[in-house]
């Protein structure tokens, strides 16, 4: 449900609806990230599927999002403005310029079990154009920190570039293991943790 919407409460204590960003992002024509899709529920997901497919979302408060197009054609057939559409049909526009972007890992080949909770469902499958990425190599993500560090670890500081190397290697030996235990400590060592390792020794240094 807070894909779409979530209860707020007021300074005097009423309960309200407050918009998502997705919606958000959906009502200022912009770019909304879905990051780590493959951890919710596989259902969770049909929520959005009018929202790709149609253009159009239902909310909980009885406001409804259309397209542009039909927007502005409902619009002029009636003859009110947009204050109007909002206040008294609870009809908002869904821009242009909007687009959604899912991030996840993809599902296991081994087991394709129903029960295993595949997140790729076929309706999941007609909502997104998908594009594989491979894992970055040792030097490729190597050359992300030095980029998104502002070149310290390649450059500036030879101890933090000896640290970072050191991690990183740790890092991908983990990652390639077969032990399950020292596979779990890799999970938490992704590039987004290292990067965040590498910008403390920086201000730590």
């Amino acid at each position: 449900r807070d894909l779409l919407q979530q209860r707020s409460t007021l300074s005097n204590g009423d309960t309200v609806w407050s918009f998502s960003p997705l919606v958000t992002a959906a009502l200022e024509g912009k770019l909304a990230v879905l990051d780590g899709v493959h951890r919710i529920h596989r259902g969770t997901l049909a929520v959005l599927h009018r929202l790709v497919h149609d253009r159009e979302l239902q909310l909980y408060d009885g406001t409804r999002l259309i397209s542009e197009e039909r927007y502005e054609k409902i619009r002029q057939e009636k003859g009110i403005t947009e204050e109007e559409m909002a206040k008294d049909s609870q009809i908002l526009k869904i821009k242009d310029g909007f687009r959604m972007v899912a991030l996840a890992e993809p599902p296991s080949v081994s087991n394709t079990s129903a029960s295993s909770g595949q997140w790729l469902t076929p309706e999941i499958l007609s909502m997104f154009m998908f594009h594989a990425m491979r894992p970055l190599n040792q030097s490729e993500e190597f050359a992300v920190l030095s980029q998104l560090s502002g070149g310290s670890v390649s450059r500036k500081d030879a101890n933090i570039s000896r640290t970072m190397t050191d991690v990183l290697h740790m890092t991908h030996i983990l990652r390639s293991s077969s032990d399950s235990s020292l596979s779990s400590i890799a999970n938490s060592l992704s590039t987004r943790q290292l990067i965040r390792i590498c910008k403390r020794l920086q201000t730590s240094n």
